[in-house]
């Protein structure tokens, strides 16, 4: 199942599912790749390998935490553009990663603008930053942030999208806040 399917399902399924509430004693989610410290107020659901986590709703802000695997380089079922390969570059891996994301949210009939990519530090480690834009058929914009690193047998990726309007800046520095608090495991 491709990770567009997983979010939409996701998202079909979050009034059935339970959401934790992250409060001052609940703050800490340590997997067995990283460890952060997630914002508080904001609610937390796992599904799967991937980790989401939402202030408003999720159609109003959502940060979501997943492991992107190396494709293999005989993957059939995969573009050049979309496949994430261990002898990437890390900025080939934040341009890889961003096509993966327009093609998502392109089903979706909102156009995806990179407006950069930047190499930043995670936890001592090279990593990428991209700064995107979503823009809807209806003018609705979607600011869009992703930080990347590799690790283990892929990439871990940290991503927040809100609607530029209101929801963007009061809870963007929750994001920022958050990713500065990752310690890489293993």
């Amino acid at each position: 199942m491709n990770r567009f399917a997983l979010t939409l399902l996701v998202t079909l399924i979050a009034g059935c599912q339970s959401w934790k509430y992250i409060d001052t004693q609940n703050t800490l989610l340590d997997s067995e790749m990283y460890s952060l410290h997630m914002p508080v107020d904001w609610k937390q659901h796992e599904f799967g390998d991937i980790t989401y986590l939402s202030l408003d709703g999720i159609q109003l802000n959502m940060i979501t935490i997943s492991h992107e695997k190396y494709s293999e380089l005989d993957d059939k079922e995969k573009t050049v553009e979309s496949k994430l390969v261990e002898s990437m570059l890390i900025e080939e891996i934040g341009e890889v990663y961003y096509s993966i994301l327009a093609k998502q949210f392109e089903v979706q009939n909102i156009n995806l603008e990179l407006l950069s990519n930047s190499p930043i530090s995670i936890d001592g480690n090279d990593g990428f930053y991209l700064n995107m834009l979503a823009k809807g058929s209806k003018g609705l914009e979607i600011a869009v942030e992703a930080k990347g690193v590799k690790h283990k047998d892929g990439v871990l990726i940290f991503k927040y999208q809100a609607p530029v309007l209101v929801y963007y800046e009061r809870s963007h520095q929750d994001f920022k806040r958050m990713t500065g608090t990752i310690k890489l495991k293993g």
